[in-house]
């Protein structure tokens, strides 16, 4: 027979027992709810594009934001390359030299300049049927059409980097885009924790059409250096933030900037040996720099080194979910992982 004493210690138990898992089921359900709530977290602060890849940006106050990236007066971003004569994309990594390259914009015509080169100049838009001459490239390990600028901009080229039979290629409208999916599972063993869609796209940017980094990010970094101090034109984003603690854009998960946007987080950004290019005058920075301190101080946790292996990381890739106008000063609304 329980005594009072049993009863009241029995009791005390089914609450417990009772009480607390559904406690801590209401606490796990609002912290879930919490991190899906958007907080303002900055502001727009600088826009670009880059119509060449691998040359420098155009910095713009507004830009129209497309599933393909970003276009400004009908410049899309990172729609033009340079091709070597296997039809693999050149780039910075190997050509330094290519950062001073300039584009800029005259009418319908893209002018590009370099040191000891007259203008370049070419046709924005060009229909298929004015094409003479399309074919496949490789950018890093996935093919994509491209349609030949032509003669004259292959020599261009070639004269500028001192190679012969290299090509400049554009995408146009009219050409079939790679699938984001298709790009990660080459660049990681593992993508779990990317946010990517089956019809996510992209052209001839690397991995995903935009990249957005913030300003206290690269400060963070420079605290790091000694010998030298890099700015975003290292890095390369689209977009830049300010306002923004040091790499916490690494949590977020979708993104609202200004009345229309709206995309979501696909994956952090692993940096190779591009930002140990000087952007301004196209020389290599001394012992391997700033690439081996960013490993250092900015890196994959142990639980995400199969995604991103040991390579340090700046910035994030993501995707345009609602299209619309971005503009410099737009305030940016986050929900985290």
């Amino acid at each position: 027979m329980f005594s009072r004493e049993h009863f009241t210690v029995s009791v005390g138990i089914a609450i417990v027992v009772t009480v607390i898992p559904a406690a801590l089921g209401l606490i796990a359900i609002y912290y879930k709810r919490k991190k899906r709530e958007f907080i303002k977290v900055g502001n727009v602060s600088k826009l670009f594009i880059y119509p060449l890849k691998s040359a420098k940006c155009v910095e713009v106050t507004e830009a129209d934001a497309f599933e393909l990236g970003f276009k400004y007066k009908n410049v899309n971003d990172r729609h033009w390359i340079v091709i070597n004569p296997n039809g693999k994309m050149a780039t910075a990594c190997q050509y330094p030299t290519m950062v001073n390259i300039t584009p800029s914009l005259q009418g319908d015509l893209l002018c590009l300049d370099a040191p000891g080169m007259n203008t370049l100049k070419l046709l924005i838009e060009v229909k298929s049927t004015e094409i003479n001459n399309t074919q496949m490239v490789d950018i890093w390990g996935t093919t994509i059409q491209g349609a030949d600028c032509g003669d004259e901009a292959g020599q261009w080229v070639s004269d500028y980097l001192g190679k012969p039979d290299f090509h400049m290629i554009h995408f146009i409208p009219q050409f079939t885009p790679r699938y984001v999916s298709e790009v990660l599972a080459l660049k990681c063993n593992s993508f779990k924790d990317h946010g990517c869609k089956e019809d996510d796209r992209t052209a001839y940017a690397d991995f995903t059409p935009y990249l957005l980094m913030t300003d206290a990010s690269v400060d963070a970094l420079n605290s790091q250096l000694r010998d030298i101090t890099v700015t975003e034109a290292n890095y390369r984003p689209n977009i830049l933030l300010a306002g923004v603690p040091a790499f916490d854009e690494d949590n977020w998960n979708q993104i609202k900037i200004g009345d229309s946007f709206q995309g979501r987080f696909l994956f952090k950004c692993t940096r190779c040996n591009l930002p140990n290019v000087d952007p301004q005058t196209g020389a290599v920075y001394q012992n391997d720099q700033p690439r081996k301190t960013l490993m250092k101080c900015h890196h994959a946790k142990p639980s995400e080194v199969d995604m991103y292996s040991n390579r340090g990381l700046m910035g994030i890739y993501i995707a345009a979910d609602v299209c619309g106008p971005i503009r410099v000063g737009d305030s940016v609304y986050v929900n985290h992982r």
